[in-house]
């Protein structure tokens, strides 16, 4: 859970570069992390806009990078800690744009960076899967590049972590409809496999444009 006590941080250990994005619940900034330098991102959510169900989506990515922390696939929890008026997640900071902008600068993507990308995709889906994590919302917006051009999975909002060894099965309907498997939309009970489906809507995406 974020606690700003059990891991000793606080928002004056970070500096305030710039605004990244806005949404309706908060905002990301471009920070610098006057303990080590490092430059990362920042979001903040303000806890008076938040309903219950939001705070469970907080709490859920937060649970999901926590299992993913040395993944090279995967974005990387930093710090995560709250105060009277906002909670915090500092995450590593992707230069490289997303997909989605790779997709509408190219209109369809060469294939033999598209395949370098879906190959890049489907071990990092693999990695999250062997630790228990099913993302539920894999889509070209949610796939960051970083400075080389190696893929990043990020935004675990939706996300569900097993405990390892259940049969790794879960409901619910949730996700981004164009790249909802069927039994998610039929609300059906699904596991991993939901998400190869959204990878293969992806690879679709990134092919045509």
């Amino acid at each position: 859970l974020f606690s700003s006590k059990e891991v000793d941080v606080c928002i004056e250990q970070f500096q305030v570069l710039r605004l990244l994005g806005s949404g309706a619940y908060g905002r990301v900034y471009k920070v610098i992390d006057r303990t080590s330098g490092k430059a990362l991102a920042l979001k903040v959510v303000k806890k008076s806009r938040l309903e219950s169900r939001h705070v469970k989506t907080i709490l859920s990515e937060q649970d999901a990078l926590a299992q993913m922390l040395g993944n090279p696939h995967s974005l990387q929890l930093a710090a995560s800690f709250h105060d009277s008026a906002n909670f915090y997640m500092a995450v590593t900071l992707k230069t490289g744009g997303d997909l989605q902008k790779q997709i509408e600068g190219w209109d369809a993507i060469p294939l033999d960076i598209a395949r370098f990308y879906a190959a890049e995709l489907l071990v990092g889906l693999f990695s999250l899967h062997r630790r228990g994590v099913l993302h539920r919302d894999i889509k070209p917006g949610n796939i960051l590049l970083d400075d080389s051009g190696h893929v990043i999975i990020s935004d675990f909002g939706l996300a569900k972590v097993f405990e390892l060894g259940t049969p790794y099965l879960t409901s619910g309907c949730c996700g981004t409809l164009s790249h909802m498997a069927p039994e998610i939309f039929f609300e059906e009970r699904y596991g991993f496999a939901v998400d190869y489906w959204a990878l293969a809507i992806t690879i679709y995406e990134m092919l045509t444009g």
